[in-house]
């Protein structure tokens, strides 16, 4: 069993290391950022199994030395906020909420002047730990929400992960975090109903066919999620409060594709791309 995960392990590494050397970043950085990581989520284990917190306790649960985790466990770190899950979870809103909704089910135009604005409120439906100021800043940065004569429009739902390296990262992390936690929860039949996980696999395509194909998944994705916020709104407790139903759960779904074109084909392959 400890030969399967320690394969596992290695196969799982390879895009991280992958991407890590991209940029020419050390190993010795890289194996800071997996003391930290080993750090941060042994402390959460033990508090989720009710233990309190000592270097101790994290160091005999992480194998790292006592100074390695002292100097990472008591250092102060000021953690950024996600702004980009924060922004995600506004347009969502926007587009669910029925009071940030015209009568026809479209995402209203919302007033942005005045201290108890539209837009204030639709923040502040979501969370009070960011500034709306700051939120709209993210929003019109990544080309979601535009100012007009009337107020801010939403113009697209789907720009988050496009918009620089920080969202992208950020979302990458996320996909590998839970795409790993729901493939483990189906293996341990931890759950009645398991997780979707499933993969479609082609591998005798045309190159030049690989622009048409995304764009029809593209457009195809980004329909399924619409269907997908529209159920989902039906039971979340911030868009549709339903007395004596109880909130906190949480669920992702997160769709991706990759196109990949032989090394000898590629010059060809982005010729034709190019003309089509």
């Amino acid at each position: 069993m400890m030969k399967l995960k320690t394969e596992s392990l290695t196969r799982l590494l390879r895009p991280i290391v992958r991407l890590w050397l991209r940029d020419a970043e050390s190993f010795q950085e890289f194996v800071e950022a997996a003391k930290q990581t080993f750090v941060d989520v042994a402390r959460e284990q033990l508090e989720r199994d009710g233990h309190k917190i000592n270097v101790s306790r994290l160091a005999l649960a992480t194998g790292l030395h006592r100074a390695d985790v002292k100097r990472i466990y008591l250092q102060e770190k000021t953690r950024e906020l996600q702004y980009s899950g924060i922004a995600s979870r506004v347009l969502g809103q926007w587009e669910q909420d029925a009071r940030f909704l015209t009568k026809s089910g479209a995402p209203k135009i919302l007033s942005a002047t005045g201290e108890r604005n539209e837009f204030v409120q639709l923040v502040e439906s979501v969370t009070t730990a960011v500034n709306p100021a700051t939120v709209l800043f993210q929003l019109q940065r990544i080309g979601s929400v535009e100012k007009t004569a009337r107020g801010l429009r939403l113009i697209k739902r789907e720009a988050l992960f496009s918009a620089d390296a920080r969202e992208a990262f950020e979302m990458i992390a996320e996909n590998i975090e839970s795409q790993v936690a729901a493939g483990v929860e189906n293996l341990e039949q931890t759950n009645t109903v398991k997780n979707v996980y499933i993969r479609t696999d082609f591998n005798n395509i045309d190159p030049s066919e690989l622009p048409t194909i995304r764009r029809w998944l593209l457009k195809k994705s980004h329909d399924f999620h619409r269907s997908i916020r529209n159920y989902l709104a039906k039971y979340d407790q911030d868009m549709n409060p339903r007395p004596g139903r109880k909130g906190g759960a949480k669920l992702c779904v997160s769709s991706f594709s990759l196109g990949s074109t032989p090394e000898s084909q590629k010059s060809s392959a982005d010729d034709e791309a190019a003309v089509a």
